[in-house]
């Protein structure tokens, strides 16, 4: 669903893509 991870936070994402989801978008708000 999110498509932001698919940049570089792919690594991020494949560690806890559920658990990264909540910060993922708060330490990379450009990928938003």
């Amino acid at each position: 669903t999110q498509k932001t991870v698919d940049g570089p936070s792919n690594k991020d994402w494949r560690g806890g893509r559920a658990a990264g989801f909540n910060i993922i978008p708060s330490s990379t708000g450009a990928a938003k």
